[in-house]
């Protein structure tokens, strides 16, 4: 942009400096060479022609930038807010992954009071994750009690998912 106001000011400054001071020899030239006065007038005109035009361009550069810049805050604004959003959502998901495990934790323990076979049927009523959850909550002893009363594919699919599975 800066290229062009220079190459616009070289050409003012060239044609300034065609145009003779008043009351000089070159003046009187001047009037009397018709031709001259109306290319420079050409010329001066296509000059503050193409001056205005690089005017109005700046400004819509420069209010596109401010548009531009508006915007940016915005997004700025917007992430901060998701930042938040999402900073919130992760300690509701820590809670309630903590409860989880509060409550896996004392069913573990009603299950392991239990008899091992009705333990067993309860345990295959569950979802497979909590399943596993309360397993690994149980002591070892009673969740292989437990275990030993499941027919062998729920145990052996428990049983994969259980080392799969990283406990808190």
């Amino acid at each position: 942009m800066t290229e062009h106001y220079r190459i616009i000011a070289a050409l003012l400054l060239g044609a300034v400096l065609l145009i003779p001071a008043p009351g000089t020899a070159a003046d009187a030239d001047s009037n009397s060479s018709a031709p001259s006065s109306v290319e420079e007038r050409r010329l001066r005109v296509t000059l503050e022609e193409e001056y205005q035009r690089l005017q109005e361009r700046e400004k819509a550069l420069e209010e596109r930038e401010l548009k531009l810049k508006t915007l940016q805050q915005e997004v700025d604004k917007r992430i901060v807010e998701l930042q938040a959003l999402r900073s919130e959502v992760d300690e509701l998901l820590k809670e309630q992954d903590d409860a989880t495990v509060k409550r896996a934790a004392q069913l573990a323990k009603m299950y392991e009071k239990m008899e091992a076979a009705k333990a067993a049927r309860l345990l295959v009523g569950l979802e497979e994750n909590l399943a596993v959850l309360v397993m690994g909550k149980m002591k070892a002893k009673s969740a292989g009690r437990v275990m030993n009363n499941l027919d062998a594919d729920t145990a052996a699919r428990l049983s994969h998912v259980f080392t799969t599975r990283d406990f808190d």
